[in-house]
């Protein structure tokens, strides 16, 4: 009975120390879980071994950066279509430890990924007041479909942790520390700079202005508020200007996108009729269609203004580029998975239970798929 009721208040009502010790378990958990299913289905025998078979893909572009900079010429696909604070991260714990970068990739981004936890845990105590669901938020985000793009040598975790630190320092009216995360938050990557449109419907919503003028009056008279929205793209201009004493072109990383499209012109519907050509034949892509348009609809309910605009932005940004991307921008936008969660918990407790339990099971799964290097999770 006491043991029952020590549960109850650790999902009601968790301490700090419960909290910490939680969010560790679980990522220590689903790491060691990733390095088991390397073992069994590579049949791998070292950690250093994992650690090359899941850095793949654009993470050999963060190693190039790390080793040798940004390269003066283009040649194929570019480093410069990635940017900066991640990798320049990972240089500075290799050259302080003496670490290999494989390593210092991996701790850098789980540790990103626990402060990022504790951030998300405090927004939805702030916005929501329901500890039961920053748990299963949590829990969600670590264990559930995608969360393993935490743990390898992308930008996720971090980007994750510097956003889900703005939009709670937003909520707490922080601006300044806000621009400062928003800052961090475009030099990781630069769909950061759409977090001006978060803030700016934030703020429509926190004012209520009656009219334009008052509206225009009341934002220009908030310093702190202006400053830090300023700030926001600060990681990027600096980044730009990086490349222009480079190469000359300040807008080299959205040029380069054209060697990553491969044959498919930009734009949402040319991208979607590449993938119609290439998955159109397979049962499962139309389920991942309409999964898409589900989560679409949903994030249409939002109840917060910036969390709603937020979500549309970041579900029709990867259209640009690929549809097999989508599902890793969506996980690490925050506000798709906690729209996931505000309906979740409308459901008892114990189909909340299978549903983590069903959404860990198909992460095992994605995980042996980024094991075999399935291209559509790239």
């Amino acid at each position: 009975m006491n043991s029952k009721k020590g549960v109850e208040k650790f999902i009601t009502n968790p301490s700090r120390i419960q909290l910490i010790i939680y969010i560790a378990a679980m990522i220590v958990i689903s790491r060691a879980a990733f390095f088991l299913l390397y073992v069994w289905h590579l049949d791998g025998s070292t950690f250093q071994g994992f650690l090359e078979s899941i850095n793949i893909w654009d993470s050999n572009y963060y190693k190039m950066i790390v080793t040798d900079g940004y390269p003066e010429s283009a040649t194929a696909q570019s480093s410069w279509a990635f940017f900066p604070l991640y990798p320049l991260t990972v240089r500075i714990v290799t050259n302080l430890t003496g670490m290999n970068i494989d390593l210092a990739g991996f701790l850098i981004s789980n540790i990103c990924c626990f402060v990022s936890c504790i951030y998300s845990y405090l927004y939805i105590m702030e916005t929501r007041k329901n500890a039961e669901e920053a748990l299963f938020y949590l829990t969600l985000m670590v264990m559930g479909v995608c969360g393993f793009y935490e743990s390898i040598m992308y930008t996720e975790a971090m980007y994750l942790m510097f956003l889900s630190m703005g939009f709670y320092y937003m909520e707490k009216d922080s601006y300044l520390v806000m621009g400062v995360c928003g800052a961090l938050m475009t030099a990781t990557r630069n769909t950061g700079v759409f977090f001006v449109f978060a803030i700016l419907f934030y703020w429509i919503h926190k004012i209520q202005a009656k009219s334009f003028k008052e509206f225009i009056v009341r934002t220009f008279s908030n310093s702190r508020l202006v400053l830090g929205t300023m700030m926001v793209p600060l990681g990027m201009f600096l980044f730009m200007y990086h490349l222009w004493n480079l190469t000359g072109d300040p807008l080299a990383f959205v040029h380069i996108q054209k060697a990553f499209m491969q044959d498919t012109k930009p734009g949402m519907f040319n991208v979607f009729a590449r993938a119609v050509d290439l998955y159109g034949g397979q049962l499962w892509f139309w389920g991942y269609v309409i999964g898409l348009l589900l989560i679409l609809v949903m994030l249409c309910t939002l109840k917060r203004n910036s969390e709603r605009v937020w979500g549309i932005i970041n579900w029709i940004i990867p259209f640009q580029r690929g549809m097999g991307c989508q599902q890793r921008y969506l996980h690490i936008d925050i506000v798709t998975e906690l729209c996931f969660s505000d309906w979740c918990m409308k459901l008892k407790r114990r189909w909340r239970i299978v549903i983590l339990a069903v959404m860990a099971l198909a992460e095992l799964v994605l995980m042996i798929m980024w094991l075999d290097r399935n291209g559509f999770l790239v």
